[in-house]
């Protein structure tokens, strides 16, 4: 009898088969995936308990601890959330490598799939332990080893299981069925996750961008956070960095990103950040064109005549050539209130990523269109507003995204080399053509 046995036999459950568990390991299933990644014991608790074993080890006298405090120590030790003297290193192994206790080999099952590492000799050594164990393991993992024997692959198991995590309409919901509480959690998952990524390339269609999707933000369940989301977000971008994707594509995309990870031109900088800059720069792009396509129907219901109309054929004609990159556009005070009912109308967030123009007196009505084209920024504007060209580097060219601008105040003066009236005959086109291709 091991000494956790006997520990065990102090306080034994009179219980007639302690293995048929289904409806605790159900509940059990239930708390792991509302709170994925929690965990119970305080690390200054930890360190209490691996003090008190310490203690026993070094005096062989166990009458102050418990197989708990001991399961406690092995899933931190397991998980490298406590480091452990090499005395106390090798007790762990012996009583895990020769224990039956139900309690402690679900500790080392659960540590497994968290810091798991395919060169890690620690790794190695428990695989090979939950497999001589397997028929005394917990039933809950025998059912998911035995369900997906990647789990327990010695080489490349990662890889094995996101074929067939590939394979599937819904990933999430199927690993959880075969009994993977935390899809997302853990460095096995996490390795299986880049794994399945490169599977599924390329993501071209809605199909696909719905499976990746379905994976990364499941139903009533704690969505993938951070790095990995933002990888998958790149991942489906990637495919999309040198060509267009069809129009229903498109928007499909962007109402996906925009609803759960927003603007990447002025919101939610923390997962943007993430994002490789090719990746950000295709969603930038496709939101220049949306944007131009608002401020054509907002300046329209705010003017009600067709001034805009021709500019905006120009400038989307610049944007379908694949030459401008960023677009941003900028609200007189009556024209936010019609972005905003817009806004109610369509569900479009298009018509709320704006800025306010803030000028009095003659340009209170202005709206202003801010283009990135190549080199240069072009601040465009309605009503009578020059359109002007600043070379990037210019210390006077509009940035992007502020929350208000001053319409009189960016004007160059009516003679400047870099500002061109937009004259009837449109000689204005040529002069930006000329400056700008």
């Amino acid at each position: 009898m091991t000494l956790l046995e006997t520990l065990s036999a102090r306080r034994r459950l009179r219980i007639t088969d302690i293995r048929l568990t289904d409806e605790l390991d159900s509940a059990v299933a239930a708390v792991s995936a509302a709170f994925p990644g929690y965990n119970k014991t305080s690390p200054q608790s930890v360190q209490h308990i691996l003090s008190r074993l310490t203690r026993s080890i070094r005096n062989w006298e166990w009458a102050d601890i418990t197989v708990g405090q001991v399961t406690i120590v092995v899933r931190a030790w397991l998980t490298k959330q406590a480091a452990v003297p090499p005395f106390v290193e090798d007790f762990l192994r012996t009583e895990i490598a020769v224990s039956t206790n139900a309690a402690l080999l679900q500790a080392v099952c659960d540590s497994y799939l968290e810091e798991w590492s395919e060169t890690s000799q620690r790794t190695v050594w428990v695989r090979k332990i939950l497999k001589s164990k397997f028929s005394l393991l917990p039933g809950n993992w025998q059912r998911v080893f035995t369900a997906l024997p990647e789990l327990l692959q010695e080489e490349n198991g990662p890889h094995s299981l996101a074929e067939r995590m590939a394979l599937q309409s819904d990933p999430y919901i199927w690993l959880v069925k075969n009994g993977v509480v935390s899809p997302h959690s853990g460095d096995f998952m996490a390795a299986a996750h880049s794994s399945f990524l490169r599977r599924m390339a390329p993501i071209d269609s809605i199909d696909r961008i719905e499976v990746i999707f379905r994976w990364i933000l499941p139903e009533g369940r704690p969505r993938m956070e951070n790095g990995p989301a933002a990888s998958a977000v790149d991942a489906i971008l990637r495919s999309w960095t040198n060509t267009n994707p069809s129009p229903e594509i498109r928007i499909h995309l962007l109402n996906r990103i925009m609803a759960f990870y927003g603007d990447p031109r002025n919101q939610k900088p923390e997962f943007w950040s993430l994002v490789t800059n090719d990746s950000r720069k295709v969603v930038v792009r496709w939101l220049a064109g949306q944007s131009m396509d608002a401020l054509l129907r907002i300046i329209g219901d705010a003017t009600q005549n067709h001034m805009w109309e021709p500019r905006h054929v120009f400038w989307k004609g610049l944007y379908d050539r694949g030459l401008i990159d960023e677009a941003w556009i900028v609200l007189s005070a009556k024209a936010i209130k019609i972005a905003d009912k817009l806004l109610k109308e369509t569900q479009n967030p298009i018509y709320s990523m704006v800025s306010r123009q803030i000028a009095r007196g003659d340009k209170k009505e202005t709206c202003l269109l801010i283009m990135r084209i190549r080199n240069y920024i072009v601040l465009e504007g309605s009503h009578d507003y020059r359109v002007h060209v600043f070379d990037q580097s210019d210390p006077f060219a509009p940035t992007f995204y502020e929350e208000g601008y001053n319409a009189e105040a960016m004007r160059l003066p009516a003679n400047d080399k870099n500002t061109k009236i937009h004259d009837q005959f449109g000689a204005w086109r040529q002069w930006v053509e000329k400056r700008v291709l």
